[in-house]
């Protein structure tokens, strides 16, 4: 009987070894790690790092009186989403793969290509997109962020600003920088894009409709862009520019904005 496990357990390993490869097997526990890690993070950011997580948990208990709470709410969640989706994974990137900035696609790549696709996103996809969504009471009930950033223009710049430099780098660095990027290590080009855009779809749900089926099309066309110009800033510059243009737009149709 002994003899026959033993046997048993023997067939089994070479069963094993033969459908799953040490090294198949190494790569499968190397993204499962990444992409458990990545997930946390993005919880992290979903449930700690929101506007109404500073709204509803901190600002009851800091000891000043904040005269634009929703202005310094979305600086706080600019500041979140840049330490949660990109200091971290950039430091977890570091201590485990050791892969270099530009192998993660934040290297100007094919610079040359991605000036054509910073142009001709801000001008195909920015402007209408902002005007198009002020066409929707949705997105002027959501956007912009903070209302009160509206009220006085060193605010706006400074709000547009932080914007931009904290909150779409870290966005278009973890999803098409770091996670695509370091996902197609070890599954492919094309599933790492897949998870990526499942996962950039996924944390929108909460935003307008029509904005959680738009990051759908944008996580497939920026993931695909961003594997020929190996850079993520073109796509940073057109993301940057459609929340801005969406700022403005919204603000303006709900009269917030001359």
């Amino acid at each position: 009987m002994i003899r026959f496990f033993l046997v048993a357990a023997m067939d089994v390993e070479r069963l094993i070894s033969k459908l799953f490869p040490r090294e198949l097997k190494e790569k499968e526990r190397q993204a499962l790690l990444f992409t458990g890690l990545a997930l946390v993070l993005m919880l992290a950011y979903f449930f700690g790092g929101s506007r109404g997580f500073f709204l509803q948990r901190i600002l009851p208990i800091l000891p000043v009186q904040i005269a634009v709470p929703d202005t310094v709410a979305s600086f706080y969640q600019f500041a979140s989403a840049f330490l949660l989706l990109l200091i971290l994974p950039l430091v977890a990137v570091k201590l485990t793969s050791r892969s270099r900035l530009g192998e993660l696609n934040f290297g100007l790549g094919d610079w040359r290509r991605g000036f054509l696709v910073a142009i001709l996103g801000i001008v195909v996809i920015s402007i209408p997109g902002g005007f198009f969504a002020s066409l929707d009471p949705a997105f002027i009930r959501e956007y912009p962020l903070a209302k009160s950033a509206v009220e006085n223009p060193t605010r706006l710049v400074a709000y547009e600003l932080a914007y931009g430099l904290l909150y779409y780098v870290a966005w278009e660095g973890f999803f098409r920088g770091i996670l695509q990027s370091e996902l197609s290590r070890f599954l492919g080009m094309i599933p790492a894009l897949l998870v990526q855009v499942t996962a950039s779809t996924l944390i929108h749900i909460g935003k307008p409709v029509t904005e959680v089926w738009a990051s759908l099309l944008a996580g497939i066309a920026f993931g695909i862009a961003v594997m020929h110009i190996r850079s993520i800033w073109p796509l940073v510059i057109v993301h940057w520019a459609l929340g801005t243009a969406t700022d403005l737009f919204c603000a303006h149709a709900a009269g917030l904005w001359p």
